[in-house]
């Protein structure tokens, strides 16, 4: 069993290694469920374990906590948890050289294991979003931004919490922040620096929070980037998170200075959260990558929503040269950018490469 599953965890771990990035290709590296997995669960699965409990597996709960606190999608871990086990049952399965009541007692070692692991997780998550839905309130606003809980103003009744992810504004934050807390009002935190930061401040709806901060962004300035998220069903720390994502999305993408939220990039919020659809899009446009005119073409056409005319009048070309173009992005994608679908994927396979090459440049 030990020589057998050091084979598996050979064969799985390879699987889960990123594919190697050609000279400026970007490779999508938040494939985070299976790294985690990859990482903490499979070492557990791979020894041969004694028949009962295997005291090793609760360390995962701490790896559900984690996860909770950092508000993330538990569904998606599992889901990755789920499908290892399947692949160690699959390959006990057809292992050679073994009679079949070795098989099926390697078969039932890795299920029972799998199973303790999917519930130590769970337990975990349960725990870690208990604990942040805790600090939900002012207490929250302290430990999100790390500033003193007895500075804070206590909300007005009525109002609840919006988090907002600021992107770079230089030497511009002090006047962000006064600007912030004008049209916040006294229950607004803010731990700003000229490369963003994060904005907790108090109003009555998404709504009435996002004309907060377009009222503020006029006073300092339209080019700079916020994202909002409000807080009604999501813990701070959550909230927090998935304004992160929706500002790197918008600066990937190369959106102009506002205030953004989810609904402004639910698709490709959608897909960045699926390493599956991510990598099968990022697989989608790779071809056009060196083909510097066809992608030139490709981001013009999606600037002006399809209109071939106008991306003709942009690129100074003739309305036939575009069209020619366009047939050789069908041809190289897959996708034709002259249909409403294929051009639907491609804005998302761009998408994913614009926000791949973002996290890779922030994480070298």
């Amino acid at each position: 069993m030990v020589a057998y599953i050091s084979a598996v965890v050979s064969d799985l771990g390879a699987r889960a290694v990123l594919p190697a990035a050609a000279e400026n290709e970007p490779v999508d590296r938040d494939d985070l469920p299976r790294q985690v997995v990859m990482r903490c669960v499979l070492p557990l699965l791979a020894p041969a374990q004694p028949i009962g409990r295997c005291p090793e597996i609760e360390s995962v709960r701490q790896v559900g906590r984690s996860w909770a606190e950092a508000g993330r999608d538990v569904d998606v871990l599992l889901a990755e948890v789920r499908q290892l086990t399947s692949d160690l049952v699959d390959q006990a399965l057809a292992r050679s050289g073994v009679d079949a009541a070795q098989r099926c007692a390697d078969v039932r070692r890795v299920s029972r294991l799998g199973s303790q692991v999917l519930v130590e997780i769970a337990a975990g998550f349960q725990g870690g979003r208990a604990a942040a839905q805790r600090m939900s309130g002012p207490d929250g606003v302290a430990a999100l931004l790390a500033v003193n809980s007895s500075d804070l103003v206590e909300p007005g009744p009525g109002l609840g919490y919006a988090v907002v992810a600021v992107g770079a504004v230089g030497e511009r934050h002090g006047a962000l922040e006064r600007a912030l807390l004008r049209w916040g009002g006294p229950a607004t935190v803010s731990v700003l620096g000229p490369e963003g930061g994060h904005v907790v401040l108090a109003a009555v709806d998404e709504e009435d929070a996002a004309k907060r901060c377009a009222c503020a962004l006029r006073a300092v300035g339209t080019d700079i980037r916020l994202a909002l998220v409000w807080s009604e069903n999501r813990t701070l720390p959550s909230a927090k998170a998935v304004a992160d994502e929706i500002l790197a999305t918008a600066v990937a993408q190369q959106f102009a200075g506002g205030v953004y939220r989810m609904r402004d990039v639910l698709i490709e919020f959608a897909a960045s959260r699926a390493p599956e659809v991510s990598n099968a899009l990022l697989r989608v446009i790779q071809p056009l990558v060196k083909q510097r005119v066809l992608w030139e073409t490709l981001q013009v056409l999606l600037e002006e929503d399809g209109n071939r005319g106008r991306a003709a009048e942009r690129l100074i070309i003739h309305r036939s040269t575009v069209d020619y173009r366009l047939q050789r992005i069908g041809q190289l994608t897959g996708y034709s950018p002259c249909s409403v679908r294929g051009l639907r994927v491609l804005a998302a396979a761009t998408a994913m490469y614009r926000l791949a090459a973002l996290r890779n440049r922030r994480a070298a």
